[in-house]
């Protein structure tokens, strides 16, 4: 990668420039924990910054592993980094339906057709957010011992 993508514009293309460039040096991908209060999420801000609560340019990868300029305080990747204190940690929505931030193990998911591949089974001691009822990590999580074996609807994590 050329650390520069043409000559200084003002706007860095995180996927073309990197922290060598003019471009990138100020924003949030080149200073870590950035934070720019100004009511909007952009640039200069990381995810996990309060402007950033609930941006659908930040996500998750589930990966236990918080990459604040891409995942935000929603992700439980993050939810042990500093900004993310005040935020809530809920694995589930409970609201009848299977939504992208639920765990697997939520109620709403049990009958989530991407929630029931045993190839997603970690066996790690630990039940993550793309692990089913039916992995052995996630047999005692509450959504999974309450469940009921209605269907549910949603686009699931």
């Amino acid at each position: 990668m050329t650390p520069c993508y043409g000559p200084p514009n003002n706007e860095c293309d995180a996927l073309k420039e990197n922290c060598a460039c003019e471009d990138c040096k100020p924003t949030a991908l080149c200073n870590k924990d950035q934070c720019e209060d100004n009511g909007a999420c952009d640039q200069m801000d990381s995810c996990t910054c309060a402007d950033c609560d609930g941006d659908l340019d930040c996500s998750c990868n589930y990966d236990d592993v918080c990459d604040n300029v891409f995942e935000s305080c929603g992700c439980p990747d993050c939810w042990p980094h500093p900004h993310c204190d005040d935020n809530p940690k809920e694995k589930c929505s409970e609201n009848g339906s299977c939504d992208p931030s639920d765990f697997c193990s939520c109620a709403d998911c049990v009958d989530f057709g991407g929630c029931n591949n045993p190839n997603n089974c970690v066996e790690d001691g630990k039940c993550l957010a793309y692990e089913g009822c039916i992995c052995a990590d996630c047999l005692m999580e509450p959504g999974c011992l309450n469940a009921s074996t209605s269907s549910s609807t949603g686009t699931g994590p």
